[in-house]
Parts: C-alpha cells; sequence; structure tokens
C-alpha cells in the first residue's frame, strides 16, 4: 500500500474538466493493470510485487505491473500511460482536470495490505490477492485525510462483481454535516447501471453501464455547484456513462466509503482521494 500526502497547488474550477479534456480515451480507456506480458513468466501476476523484472522506478508495490513503483507512477492503476501533460504531479489518465495544474493526490491505496486505515462499518471485508474483499452487506470507510478538501475527486477499481439478481456495489463520499453520495454499479434486469444514490437508498439519477468485467468508477464532488456530484463509470473498451445530482451540498469531504448491497459481492483492487483546492 502506497500512501499520497498533502501536495498544493492553484485551484481548477470546471467539474466538467474531469471527463471532457483529455478525451474518453486518455480518461477511462486505458487498462487496469498489466495484461500479463510484462511478468506473468516470473510470478504468475499481472499486479507482481518486486520480482527478477527490475523496476523502472521506485521500488515496493506497483499496482498497474508497468514497472513504474506505485511511489513515483503518476497514474498508479492504470497501466502503460504516465502522461501528465499539466506537470502536478497526477497523470492525465487520473487527472480530474488534466491540463490545469493543481490537483494532487491525497492517498492512493493499493490493497497490497491492511495499513489500518479502512474502519469497516457493516458486514464482513478482508484483504485477499492484493484486493479489498467484501461480502454482502458491507460497508467500510476511510477519512479523507488531515487536509481541508472541498473539490475532489475519488476513483475505484472494481473486480469480480456479482450482483445477483439486483444487487449494488461501489464507492462514495461522506460529508460534514450532509448525508452521504453514493455511484454505484447496480445488476439490472438487462444488465448493469450506474446509479447515484444517497444514504438512505434514494436514487438521485442512473443510466446503463454498457459491458462487463473490472470497473473504473469515479465521484467529483464540485464545492456548492448545482449538480454537486458527477459519477462515471466504464468497463475498459466501452463508452463511459455520466450522471450527476445532488445541488448545493456545500460541506467539506470527510470520507470515502465502500459499499455493497444485500445482494453483491466485490473485490476493490484499488482507491485513490484526489483533491482540487
Amino acid at each position: 500500500m502506497t500512501r499520497y500526502n498533502g501536495i498544493v497547488g492553484p485551484a481548477p474550477r470546471a467539474l466538467i474538466a474531469m471527463l471532457g479534456i483529455a478525451g474518453c480515451d486518455a480518461v477511462f480507456g486505458l487498462h487496469h493493470r498489466d495484461p500479463g506480458m510484462l511478468d506473468a513468466a516470473i510470478d504468475g501476476g499481472a499486479d507482481a510485487t518486486t520480482d527478477a523484472r527490475p523496476l523502472l522506478c521506485g521500488s515496493g508495490h506497483d499496482e498497474d505491473g508497468d514497472l513504474y513503483a506505485d511511489s513515483c507512477d503518476p497514474c498508479p492503476s492504470d497501466f502503460g500511460d504516465r502522461t501528465d501533460s499539466d506537470g502536478d504531479g497526477v497523470g492525465d489518465a487520473c487527472d480530474p482536470n488534466p491540463m490545469t495544474p493543481g490537483d494532487s493526490f491525497v492517498w492512493f491505496d493499493s490493497f497490497a495490505s491492511d495499513d489500518g486505515m479502512w474502519t469497516q462499518t457493516d458486514g464482513s471485508w478482508q484483504f485477499e490477492n492484493d484486493a479489498f474483499v467484501a461480502m454482502p452487506s458491507s460497508d467500510a470507510e476511510r477519512t479523507s485525510g488531515t487536509a481541508v478538501v472541498y473539490d475532489s475527486t475519488i476513483e475505484v477499481w472494481l473486480d469480480d462483481f456479482d450482483g445477483g439478481s439486483a444487487g449494488a456495489a461501489g464507492a462514495g463520499m461522506a460529508f460534514k454535516g450532509n448525508g452521504p453520495s453514493y455511484c454505484l454499479v447496480a445488476q439490472g434486469s438487462n444488465g448493469q447501471q450506474l446509479v447515484l444514490e444517497d444514504g438512505v437508498g434514494g436514487i438521485q439519477a442512473m443510466t446503463d453501464l454498457p459491458g462487463s468485467g473490472a470497473t473504473r468508477i469515479r465521484e467529483a464532488y464540485a464545492f456548492n455547484a448545482s449538480p454537486a456530484i458527477t459519477c462515471a463509470a466504464s468497463h475498459p473498451g466501452f463508452a463511459i456513462s455520466t450522471i450527476s445530482g445532488f445541488n448545493g451540498v456545500a460541506s467539506q469531504l470527510t470520507g470515502v466509503l465502500l459499499h455493497t448491497s444485500a445482494d453483491a459481492s466485490v473485490s476493490v483492487t484499488s482507491a485513490m482521494l484526489i483533491k482540487s483546492p
């Protein structure tokens, strides 16, 4: 597990830049992990720990298997792309505002080990095979860190999602003095859907989520904006689905949430929080 803390810079303003400026392929069309060519012959794993094939940068865990350790990879969850157009330390594939400097990692978690930062508030979670694995009806929370975080973006990668007949799993944001918001992958009768929910199961918005397999979810919060929350998700190789809701939350982000419903299980393979001060 690798954590990033406290990089400062000027504040970007436009929430829509999270999706549009870099283009769909640059933002969501990338592989999460090395598909196996780099190190499968050495240890059989695509996101290997350090082994006989030397890393090109840094040391320790390499989440996406691109031979750049998480600690020096500007987008540690995306294999093969290290472009950082605005030079702020957050690579274009992860950057909510890739052409405007100022975004920074608050933390990144590869779930390679349990560092005690996640609080399991319901159900059953366990660290297993480089992932945080949840059984049905499970919740966990990680604080946003010591920095005051307003405009911010969370990104999680989900794998092995099993929604049963109507289950859902995903990530959310906790706010000071306000209820949470959740961006969830839900199993519908005709395939998967992207759903934006409040903390009591009320649906703010929903849309179809084409494809299947590993899922990248981003939830972006814009302080005192309308709408305040934007959810975007995709499976590699398929179109991005985007929804928004929650008018004028106007509150400080206090934590990142992980959730599964009563019918769902999932493996969370990485999570990160990026702030736009």
